[in-house]
C-alpha cells in the first residue's frame, strides 16, 4: 500500500509491522492524551466482555448503553486504525437495534465530542457524552 494507492506513510507502516484490516491489533497506538487503551493481547477478551454488557439495552435506556459502548470502545482501540468509524457504526447500530434513530457526529461538533471522550478518560462521567448524543439526534434529525 503507498500513497499512490490512497494510503499513507503511517498505513504503510502499520502493513509492515503485521496489522490487517479488520484484524484486532497486534501493537500499541497510543493517541489518546492519557494514553489509555487495551494491550493487544487483552483486546479480544476486552471486547468480548464489552459485548456481552450490551444485554442490557432497551429501547427506554439505549442512548445510555450507547454512549457507555462508544465510550468504553474507543478505550479498548481494538484496531490499529479505524476506531472511531467503527465505534460509531457499532453504536448507530445498536440504536437502531433498539428503535433508535442513528446519530451523526457532525464535523463541527468534534470538539464537543472529544472533549466528552476526554472527561470520560479522565473521571469517568458519562454525563458529557450523553449529553452531546441528545443534541446530535436532535440535530441529526432537524
Amino acid at each position: 500500500m503507498s500513497q499512490r494507492d490512497g494510503g499513507s506513510d503511517s498505513d504503510e507502516r502499520r502493513w509492515v509491522r503485521g496489522e490487517r484490516p479488520g484484524s484486532y491489533k497486534k501493537h500499541d497506538y497510543v493517541v489518546e492524551v492519557n494514553g489509555v487503551s487495551s494491550a493487544p493481547e487483552s483486546v479480544a477478551g476486552d471486547a468480548r466482555d464489552l459485548i456481552e454488557e450490551l444485554g442490557t439495552a432497551t429501547p427506554a435506556n439505549v442512548l445510555t448503553v450507547a454512549a457507555y459502548f462508544h465510550l468504553a470502545f474507543e478505550a479498548i482501540r481494538p484496531f490499529a486504525d479505524g476506531n472511531g468509524r467503527v465505534g460509531r457504526a457499532l453504536m448507530n447500530h445498536l440504536l437502531i437495534m433498539n428503535e433508535h434513530p442513528p446519530i451523526i457526529v457532525h464535523e463541527q461538533d468534534t470538539l464537543a465530542y472529544y472533549g466528552a471522550m476526554q472527561v470520560w478518560d479522565d473521571k469517568g462521567d458519562l454525563e458529557p457524552m450523553l449529553g452531546f448524543l441528545r443534541a446530535e439526534t436532535v440535530k441529526t434529525w432537524r
